[in-house]
C-alpha cells in the first residue's frame, strides 16, 4: 500500500444516502465514519504487453462527522493526498484494513482524520481477479455475489457499501492488442476507437448493480432485438451465448411480458442476458442484466424489479428480493408455514443475504399474501412498491412500514418473530430487543444462486 489522494473542497452538505448506512463506530480513540460517494470516475487499462490490468479511481465523497473515512476494495490501494488548492502535501496518507464491529467483515479506512465536508479521493491499483490474458486477447468480468462477504464491486474497484448510490463513469481500454474486443456493460456506452470505450451509468447505481464483461470479438454469438414496454418505451435486449440462442430469446420475451403485466413498466433501458447454459446452473442479477442458465432466467429478470431497481441497502434487506423471486418461481403460492429466522435481524454491518430467504423467506411472503387475500393479496402492493420507490435503496424496516401503510394493518409481531428473530414483547426499535437462540442450522443451497468456485467463475469468462 502506498499513497491515497485526498482533496478538501468545501463544507457544503449535499443530499446523501447515509440514512441507510450502518452506524459509525469507535476503535480505541478513532472514530470511523461511513461516507456518501457523490461521483466516481474509473479508468481501467488492460495492457497486453505487460499482461496487467490497472485502474485509477477518482471519487468525490461527503463525510458529515469528523473522523476516519471508510471505503472498500479487496486489493490494497495506493493513495496520495492533495490540498484544496491543488498543491500536493508532502504527507503520505495510507489506508488500513480494519474489522467492522460484527467481526465478520472488513473495510479500508484512511489513516487520516478529516473534518466534515466534501473530498476527492484518487486511488490506483490492479485488478487481478477474473482477468485472463492470452498472447493477443484479454477476458475480464466483474462477477458478483450477495451470498459472500466483500463480493460486489469491491472485489475489483474501490467502492462503498451497498447503501450508497452514486454516479459512476468508466473509461476502459485494451492496449497493445490488434484483436477487436467486445465490452458488455449495462450503462450508456460510447466507443471512442477500437478497444476503447467510455460509459456513463445511472446515478442510482450501487456497488451491486454494474454488469461488466470484456472478451474478444467472436467469442460468443450475439443477438439484439427490442421489446416495446407497456409505457411505449423501447427496451433493447442483447443476448449472447454459446448455447442455443433461441431458447434464451424466446423465454426472455415471454418473461418480459409476464413481469410487466405483474409489476408495471420495465425499469431499465436494456436487458443484457449472458446465457451460460450447462456451465452455470443458476444465475446472478444486475440492473437490467444477468448471467444465467435457462432455468434461472425468469428468477434473474424478476430481480431487475426487486434487487436491482429497488435495491437492498445491506445484507439485512437482501432476503426481500430473494423471497419475492422465489415466490414467483413457485407460481405465487398463497399461505406458507412460518419458521423463526433472523433474516433481517443480523448485525447492521452484515453484507451477506441470509440463505433462508429462498425457502423460509418465500413462505413468509406467501403467509402475508394469505393474510391480505381479501384485499387482492400482495401483488397490488408489490406493483405499487416497486414503481413508487424504484431506483432507491430500502431496508427491511422500510419494506415493513410500506406494507403496513398499504394494507392499514400491523405486521410487527410477524416480522419480529420470523424476520428479525426478536422476542415478541420487543419492537424493532425497542432497546429490549434480543436475538432469539435460533440454533445453528444448515440452509440448503439454492439452485438459482449456487456458490461457485474460483475455477468455475473463471470458466464463465
Amino acid at each position: 500500500m502506498k499513497y491515497l489522494i485526498l482533496c478538501l473542497l468545501s463544507l457544503n452538505i449535499y443530499a446523501n444516502d447515509l440514512k441507510n448506512a450502518p452506524s459509525s463506530f469507535q476503535k480505541g480513540n478513532k472514530s470511523y465514519q461511513f461516507v456518501d460517494f457523490q461521483t466516481v470516475n474509473y479508468k481501467i487499462s488492460y495492457d497486453l504487453k505487460t499482461q496487467t490490468a490497472e485502474y485509477f479511481a477518482h471519487i468525490k465523497f461527503e463525510i458529515t462527522n469528523k473522523g476516519y473515512p471508510l471505503f472498500d476494495v479487496v486489493n490494497a490501494p495506493e493513495v496520495i493526498m492533495i490540498g484544496a488548492d491543488g498543491t500536493r502535501f508532502e504527507e503520505n496518507v495510507s489506508a488500513t484494513l480494519i474489522s467492522l464491529p460484527n467481526r465478520t467483515s472488513e473495510m479500508f479506512a484512511l489513516d487520516k482524520e478529516v473534518e466534515p465536508g466534501l473530498y476527492h479521493l484518487k486511488i490506483t491499483g490492479k485488478i487481478t481477479r477474473l482477468v485472463k490474458f492470452n498472447s493477443n486477447t484479454v477476458r475480464s468480468a466483474f462477477w458478483m455475489s450477495d451470498l459472500e462477504d466483500r463480493a460486489f464491486l469491491e472485489r475489483y474497484l474501490p467502492t462503498n457499501l451497498d447503501y450508497d448510490q452514486y454516479q459512476m463513469d468508466l473509461d476502459v481500454e485494451v492496449e497493445n492488442s490488434d484483436v477487436e474486443h467486445v465490452l458488455m456493460v449495462n450503462c450508456e456506452k460510447t466507443e471512442l476507437k477500437k478497444n476503447h470505450w467510455k460509459m456513463s451509468c445511472p446515478a442510482y447505481y450501487t456497488s451491486s448493480l454494474l454488469f461488466f464483461h470484456l472478451f474478444e470479438e467472436g467469442a460468443y454469438e450475439v443477438e439484439t432485438f427490442t421489446m416495446e414496454s407497456i409505457n411505449k418505451k423501447s427496451v433493447e435486449f442483447t443476448v449472447y451465448t454459446n448455447e442455443t440462442m433461441s431458447r434464451y430469446t424466446e423465454l426472455a420475451k415471454k418473461v418480459f411480458v409476464e413481469l410487466e403485466n405483474d409489476y408495471g413498466p420495465w425499469l431499465h433501458d436494456q436487458m443484457i442476458i449472458y446465457g451460460t447454459g450447462g456451465m452455470f446452473g443458476g444465475g446472478m442479477e444486475y440492473a437490467g442484466a444477468t448471467l444465467t442458465s435457462i432455468r434461472a432466467l425468469g428468477h434473474e429478470m424478476h430481480h431487475s424489479y426487486f434487487a436491482r431497481a429497488m435495491s437492498p441497502a445491506g445484507g439485512n434487506a437482501g432476503w426481500v428480493d430473494e423471497a419475492l423471486a422465489s415466490w414467483r418461481d413457485s407460481n405465487y403460492p398463497r399461505g406458507g408455514g412460518l419458521s423463526r429466522t433472523q433474516m433481517g435481524g443480523h448485525s447492521e454491518y452484515n453484507r451477506v443475504t441470509d440463505r433462508n430467504a429462498y425457502s423460509k423467506g418465500m413462505n413468509f411472503i406467501a403467509h402475508i399474501d394469505e393474510k391480505v387475500a381479501e384485499k387482492n393479496g400482495l401483488m397490488p402492493f408489490l406493483k405499487d412498491f416497486g414503481q413508487t420507490y424504484k431506483y432507491q435503496t430500502f431496508t427491511t424496516e422500510f419494506f415493513q412500514s410500506k406494507l403496513e401503510d398499504f394494507f392499514n394493518q400491523d405486521f410487527s409481531e410477524l416480522f419480529n418473530g420470523y424476520i428479525y428473530g426478536v422476542a415478541k414483547s420487543c419492537g424493532v426499535n425497542n432497546p429490549c430487543v434480543e436475538l432469539m437462540d435460533l440454533g445453528a442450522e444448515l440452509v440448503p443451497e439454492n439452485p438459482y444462486h449456487p456458490q461457485l468456485s474460483e475455477e468455475q467463475l473463471e470458466n464463465l469468462l
